[in-house]
């Protein structure tokens, strides 16, 4: 499987994905991992722990050229400095502007779910979590979703959907905190 997207939601899948067994190639255009949290250094002696204890390669500097499709499945992404990566499957977890401006065929900002599912059905093959996302909220809206606990829910409901699973994710909080002087 490819993860296309280093950050937190691309790192988080990819940790539960290598605890199912599965063989993942973690791919970003930057530098390194979690480019938006960590300075390049601390990423650098991160990066062999995600690494460490089963089938994942971090391809980071890199970005996606190219994909050898088989009718609609992707079987092969080649990548900017010639690597192929072979692949059953391309999970998406690039953040929400850089996905929402590679949309294509209806897959959109704010109206996938997590786990796959899209204004209430399921979409074989597509799986979201994090910001790209919105959910059923406590209140029974539907709101899109910036929290990194939702999103971690959400990773974990994706990665068990892509394991063969069909999990729903529930109703989940909205809300930021945000503390202004003492």
């Amino acid at each position: 499987m490819a993860i296309i997207g280093a950050g937190r939601i691309g790192v988080l899948l990819a940790e539960a994905l290598k605890r199912a067994g599965a063989s993942i190639s973690l791919i970003d255009i930057a530098p390194e991992i979690l480019p938006t949290m960590l300075h390049g250094d601390v990423a650098v002696r991160l990066r062999p722990h995600l690494e460490a204890e089963g089938d994942l390669s971090v391809l980071a500097g890199r970005f996606v050229a190219s994909a050898e499709m088989e009718g609609d499945t992707v079987r092969a992404l080649q990548l900017s400095d010639g690597t192929v990566v072979p692949c059953d499957a391309v999970v998406l977890a690039t953040g929400v502007v850089r996905t929402r401006s590679s949309s294509k065929e209806g897959v959109r900002s704010c109206r996938r779910h997590p786990g796959g599912r899209r204004d209430g059905n399921i979409v074989p093959g597509i799986f979201a979590a994090g910001d790209v996302i919105c959910f059923r909220t406590v209140t029974g809206k539907t709101a899109p979703g910036q929290l990194i606990l939702n999103a971690r829910l959400q990773a974990e409901v994706a990665a068990r959907n892509i394991a063969g699973e069909r999990v729903t994710c529930p109703p989940l909080f909205v809300g930021n905190v945000v503390k202004i002087g003492r």
